[in-house]
């Protein structure tokens, strides 16, 4: 009997163990999506800026402002160079071309 209780209470512990590893891998990855870059944003989809990152260059920063990469806008990934950089990107009813390293300091938040 008491062989029983030990092996109940060894597959609970091992099941809560796994409970929580299980939910902080789920709250970090979604914590992951809601700081994606606009450089991680699949070709054709669509997506809304969220903001900019505070470390990025100040003209560059400013720059990437004026081109309408404000929060709020609205951003499709239309197509790709042959070798994937640098992407065209749809917003403010123009195109605009950015490099990877331009891109992953845009925030955006995936459109449902």
């Amino acid at each position: 009997m008491n062989h029983a209780k030990a092996s109940l209470s060894h597959v609970i512990s091992v099941l809560t163990r796994t409970q929580a590893h299980s939910l902080f891998f789920t709250r970090a990855n979604s914590r992951a999506d809601v700081n994606a870059t606009l450089d991680r944003v699949a070709t054709g989809a669509e997506t809304t800026v969220e903001g900019i990152d505070s470390n990025l260059d100040p003209a560059i920063h400013r720059r990437l402002l004026d081109l309408g990469f404000t929060p709020g806008s609205h951003i499709e990934v239309l197509r790709a160079a042959p070798l994937g950089d640098p992407r065209i990107y749809r917003l403010a009813g123009y195109e605009v071309a950015l490099r990877a390293q331009q891109a992953r300091h845009i925030i955006v938040r995936e459109d449902s």
